[in-house]
């Protein structure tokens, strides 16, 4: 699709109204962005929407989809996590997967996320994590009413609690099975100001980068992951996962990019995520613990609903394997844990084919 160029767009727009777009919502305000949304298609609401998701996928169900156990009492332990996604395709509502075609919306994004947890009992850690974090760094190929634009925004805080229920340690002891169960909430944090992204757009400056797309939802949810370990030997295990997140508040729809224009309500509902990794761990004589993982995810979010009524074909899913490796020095004055992985997509419907490559860095500690 050709894009407007500013001049054209000027043309469009009469005077009197340019000169009120740096203000708050007005009916001139909203009459530009129903034009933008209209004419614009590449850069439509809808497809916009599944940027986000695919930016909350590309590095949160890697980093923290562990295995059931928990940390010891009084030892803690700190992440940071690197994570490189990009994606040159997508998928339709079809599950056909689609090459973006130059300028139309392939990103590169790097983001840096952050963990703590701790074990408060043998069977009990805490923990907060942004993972997802902040995107450091984003590149979109695609112009905007002539501009640049971006993807840079953050996610939201993950905090919660991790109980295992049956485990050497356990309540119920078992030395074959591990189950754990880790409820918590997702804490929103401020989204990118899309009134200020509609007024760059405005300003007809190419210099100006617009950001198009929030990094997440901002919206508190309910949250809960389950874990099951079947230990076949000291080597050896089998590891199910799964996650589910529920949005129990609606968004503002104007909130999704700067071309939303309605002063509508958007009801996620909820997002669901399996997983299942069979996993192998070595400890050599240096004190190394080299280990390796093969987790395949499915993720998917249904149709979500503006003001009550349902959007056809808006809900997502997608399918990926992300195989790993690790290595835990544990004889360094401060235990560190290292982690290099690769997710890759294998199917899905209506989403970009994010590929990431993450680098996740642990620092052990205890008091």
């Amino acid at each position: 699709m050709l894009y407007p160029s500013r001049f054209q767009l000027r043309c469009l727009v009469p005077d009197t109204i340019l000169a009120v777009v740096n203000q708050q919502i007005t009916v001139y305000n909203i009459l530009i962005r129903s034009w933008i949304e209209k004419h614009l298609e590449e850069d439509s609401v809808k497809k916009i929407a599944i940027i986000t998701l695919a930016l909350v996928l590309c590095a949160g169900a890697f980093a923290f989809a562990d295995d059931g156990s928990v940390l010891p009492a009084g030892v803690g332990r700190f992440y940071v996590t690197n994570t490189y996604a990009f994606a040159n395709s997508s998928y339709d509502v079809d599950g056909n997967l689609n090459d973006i075609p130059s300028g139309g919306g392939a990103i590169k994004v790097y983001n840096l996320g952050l963990a703590l947890e701790y074990g408060v009992t043998d069977w009990i850690s805490a923990a907060v994590q942004w993972a997802p974090g902040v995107n450091l760094w984003t590149e979109r190929d695609a112009l905007l009413a002539g501009s640049e634009t971006n993807l840079v925004g953050m996610a939201d805080i993950f905090a919660g609690a991790k109980f295992l229920i049956v485990g050497e340690k356990a309540p119920v002891q078992n030395s074959t099975i591990r189950f754990a169960v880790a409820p918590g909430v997702k804490i929103p944090l401020p989204g990118t100001d899309m009134q200020e992204q509609f007024a760059n757009i405005m300003d007809m400056d190419p210099d100006t980068a617009v950001t198009v797309a929030q990094a997440d939802k901002h919206l508190f949810a309910l949250g809960a992951r389950a874990y099951l370990d079947y230990i076949i030997n000291k080597m050896f295990f089998m590891n199910l996962y799964s996650e589910f997140t529920y949005y129990p508040l609606e968004g503002d729809y104007q909130d999704l990019s700067p071309m939303a224009a309605s002063t509508s309500k958007i009801a996620y509902g909820y997002q669901l995520v399996l997983e299942a990794e069979p996993h192998f761990d070595y400890m050599t004589d240096a004190g190394i613990r080299l280990s390796a993982g093969l987790p395949v995810t499915y993720v998917m979010t249904p149709n979500y609903k503006v003001d009550d009524a349902e959007v056809a074909d808006s809900g997502t899913t997608v399918l990926k394997i992300a195989p790993s490796v690790s290595a835990l020095l544990t004889k360094t004055p401060l235990p560190l844990e290292f982690k290099l992985g690769y997710s890759l997509p294998l199917m899905g419907t209506h989403t970009l084919a994010v590929n990431s490559v993450t680098f996740q860095a642990k620092a052990y500690f205890k008091f």
